[in-house]
């Protein structure tokens, strides 16, 4: 596989991954939606199982997730750069993220406003779970959307 592809493949695994988990975060207001029981749980398994996926091909797969996770002395110079650049970009995303959220949740505590739109307040709490997800995932993100990760002898990863 060419390096091309599997860099494409990763950033393919990435959105599949971070879609769902958006869907996930708006299932309160899906589900409302939904009158079947039946299909909620459906559409919560299927969502559940592609979620579990990507994140298997996205971040195990390609070793992203334990890339960000080990400590310093045990990465080479190219990844302890790697790894601090992700984490500075992360947490100037996450920055932003989180008081875009913070704005969304104190609009969410009026009345008018949110019988108007037909949100539901579960969001709240669904949307600090995703918040917490983004927090973990987005550094081994910027790594697999900007460049493959090497193996233990010094390879490229694919997909």
């Amino acid at each position: 596989m060419t390096r091309e592809s599997s860099r494409s493949r990763t950033r393919m695994w990435i959105l599949i991954n971070y879609s769902t988990c958006a869907v996930l975060v708006a299932m309160p207001l899906v589900l409302r939606m939904l009158e079947n029981w039946w299909l909620r749980v459906g559409v919560l398994l299927v969502l559940t199982t592609l979620m579990a996926i990507s994140i298997e091909r996205a971040f195990g797969r390609t070793h992203l997730w334990s890339l960000t996770r080990k400590k310093s002395h045990e990465l080479d110079e190219r990844e302890v750069e790697l790894t601090y650049n992700a984490l500075a970009i992360a947490y100037r995303v996450m920055s932003i993220v989180l008081l875009a959220a913070m704005y969304l949740i104190i609009l969410s505590h009026d009345e008018l406003l949110m019988s108007y739109l037909g949100w539901a307040k579960p969001i709240a709490s669904v949307l600090a779970i995703g918040l917490i997800y983004m927090a973990q995932t987005l550094p081994s993100v910027i790594i697999g959307w900007r460049e493959l990760p090497m193996d233990d002898e010094g390879v490229e990863t694919t997909v």
